[in-house]
């Protein structure tokens, strides 16, 4: 038995002695701890606000939250003018177990919550508030709250938005772990306006709540936004933060986006649908009853370093309903083109400013800078056009804020003067200000450039001189002929198209050379040349292929003959019709006279082929020859083989190639 099972045996029988006295040491340590804490560190002190922005009739909480002391008395609400306190203090006191590398200490947090009801729009400042904690004064910062008008804010309340069902894949939220994941996660929408115009710009904002217990590992990069009778632009790129909901630490990410009401009437927003890869806190480690404490005695420590596996969990709003109306037609320009916002039109910019002439194109550059729909505002018009060559404008806008909202566009156009001037007209400018409710136009001053008169197309005629004096009297005398009127010169003439001999002579020299017959002719003889080639390559390569299959085919003949002459059952009649046959295809392989062709002559000197091919006729048209089904005796075998093998001469092209009737066919 080890010593550790002994240990155990002996601190179970004494479990009801030893139960008292740990409980007394584990308090002293822990008391020990809280001193050496507040020993080491002096207490901290710091005011919140449950949101910046509020409006008239929605409250907010203001938060002081201690740390690491204890006040002597209960704190004092702030007091502001045109801010109510509806309730408070609440109080909420807790302890905190911490590890601080070998040692433990505990942490004492506490908070003290107030509701304040703003009754009138503006910007407060919450002043800071003074406490005595543990003998020291400690003073927080001061807060700044914006109150707006009643219908001009968004729907986030005072607190977070009401918890939904937002386990993965769906549910009914009413079981105890979807209750749990609710307050780890959540959702909200905010838009900053209850009420907006038709093709009014509205900023809006998505906000991803994420317990400090769980981790976030990717953001969603595409939020889903739905609903009927809006459009919303693309949201910008997640922007992360730190925010206490209820007093509870929470790492929120932020989507922003554009939303333009495209129809009159009550318009649902939402829910947006938001799909985030987290770790959510998993399942702390049980602890077995040791010297009689329970694992409750642990509760306080963090469970931060226990998570579940990544997953991704699907995250929705609340819809939020705002109420679009038309644009007023009362004082609306005849050139309205649909900017609604707050805009101001800069100083437009000419260039060149000098030196110009008539016919001189001018590059026009006029700014708009504000807030409000860029996408949808037309470029500034000129008052007055005439006398000038107007082409279309263009732009280019660049973004003050993450979902271009606000920023500067700047409007190019080019103009041509017809004649000369000393100023251009003004660009007029006009937009719908949705918090005025009324229509601006807004013009630049007349812009300064001077145009001087192009250079004239008639000639000017020649002063007379004192030397011709005499001649124009006697012209006076005698009337001169009329003279042709000279034509006018024109600014650009016109392209001949009469083909003269002149013009054509000037065509045919400057004809391109692929138009030309000598290039063609050229070209045809390397053509030519090439299809012959390829004509000769492929014939002399079919007559290669042909007589390789001969070749071939006469081979396989062979080596069927030499099986015949070789196999022993083999009857006399095939033996001497294979041999005759043997011997006509060596004369045909060698290219030499074959044996049964005799020459004009009519002498063979070769006596033992005119055998062979004497017995193959004898036994072949005799009808049954002596001896046709009788086996070939060896003596008899042996002497056609030895006569075989001697006409078996391989011809000299295929030197090389083994020879089709074997050496030991002879011997045998």
């Amino acid at each position: 038995m080890t010593p550790a099972i002994r240990i155990g045996e002996r601190l179970a029988r004494s479990h009801h002695r030893t139960r008292g006295f740990l409980s007394a040491w584990l308090l002293v340590c822990l008391l020990c701890a809280a001193s050496a804490l507040r020993a080491a560190e002096p207490p901290t002190a710091e005011a919140q606000l449950s949101r910046p922005t509020t409006e008239v009739g929605v409250p907010v909480d203001y938060r002081l939250k201690i740390t690491g002391g204890q006040p002597s008395t209960d704190p004092a609400a702030p007091r502001i003018d045109g801010i109510e306190v509806v309730s408070g203090p609440d109080f909420q006191s807790s302890n905190t177990i911490m590890f601080d590398g070998r040692n433990m200490r505990m942490q004492r947090t506490t908070i003290y919550t107030f509701r304040l009801l703003p009754t009138r729009p503006g910007t407060f400042t919450i002043p800071a508030s003074s406490l005595q904690l543990d003998g020291a004064t400690v003073q927080t910062r001061p807060l700044t709250l914006t109150v707006m008008p009643a219908g001009n804010t968004g729907s986030l309340g005072a607190g977070r938005a009401a918890p939904r069902s937002n386990a993965p894949g769906g549910g009914s939220g009413n079981n105890n772990d979807n209750a749990r994941l609710d307050q780890l996660i959540f959702a909200e929408l905010i838009v900053p306006k209850k009420t907006a115009y038709v093709g009014e710009a509205i900023p809006c904002e998505v906000r991803l709540y994420l317990s400090a217990r769980a981790r976030l590992l990717e953001a969603d990069g595409n939020p889903q936004l739905s609903g009927e009778g809006f459009s919303a632009g693309k949201f910008s790129q997640p922007q992360t933060g730190l925010q206490s909901v209820e007093g509870a630490p929470f790492q929120v990410v932020i989507y922003k986006t554009v939303l333009t009401a495209a129809k009159t009437g009550t318009l649902t927003i939402g829910p947006v649908e938001v799909t985030p890869t987290v770790q959510l806190p998993g399942r702390r480690p049980r602890l077995r009853s040791f010297g009689g404490f329970d694992e409750d005695v642990f509760d306080n420590f963090p469970n931060a370093f226990f998570f579940s596996p990544p997953q991704q969990v699907q995250v929705k709003s609340e819809p939020v309903n705002i109420e679009a109306r038309p644009l007023p037609t009362a004082g609306q320009p005849a050139n309205f083109s649909g900017a609604i916002g707050r805009f101001e039109l800069g100083t437009p910019e000419v260039n060149p400013k000098a030196g110009v002439t008539a016919g001189d194109p001018l590059t026009v550059r006029v700014p708009v800078k504000g807030k409000g729909n860029f996408d949808r505002i037309a470029p500034p018009a000129l008052a007055d056009a005439s006398g000038l060559h107007a082409y279309p404008p263009t732009s280019k806008f660049k973004a003050d804020d993450e979902v271009g909202l606000s920023g500067l566009k700047t409007f190019e156009q080019v103009l041509i003067p017809q004649g000369p001037r000393d100023a251009l007209p003004r660009y007029r400018f006009n937009y719908f200000d949705p918090g005025e409710g009324r229509y601006v136009e807004l013009q630049t001053a007349p812009l300064a450039v001077r145009v001087a008169p192009g250079a004239d197309p008639t000639p000017s005629p020649t002063p007379p001189t004192a030397a011709s004096d005499t001649a124009a009297t006697a012209a006076t005398s005698t009337p001169a002929p009329s003279a042709t009127p000279t034509p006018p010169v024109r600014d650009i003439l016109y392209i001949r198209s009469d083909y003269g001999p002149p013009v054509r002579r000037l065509a045919e020299a400057f004809r391109p050379v692929w138009q030309q017959r000598s290039f063609w002719l050229a070209q045809s003889l390397p053509a030519g040349a090439l299809l012959a080639f390829a004509a000769w390559a492929f014939t002399r390569r079919r007559a290669r292929n042909d007589a390789l299959r001969r070749r071939a085919a006469l081979a396989q003949e062979r080596e069927a003959l030499r099986r015949t002459l070789r196999e022993e059952r083999t009857g006399r009649r095939e033996f001497y019709t294979a041999a005759a046959r043997w011997l006509e295809l060596s004369g045909k392989d060698n290219g030499a006279r074959l044996p049964s062709e005799v020459s004009a002559d009519g002498v063979n000197d070769d006596a033992a082929v005119q055998a062979i091919i004497r017995r193959r006729d004898e036994l072949t048209y005799s009808g049954g020859g002596v001896g046709e089904g009788e086996p070939l005796s060896a003596g008899e075998r042996r002497e056609v083989l030895a006569t075989l093998a001697a006409h078996d001469v391989p011809h000299p092209a295929a030197a090389a190639a083994p020879s089709l009737l074997p050496a030991e066919l002879a011997s045998r």
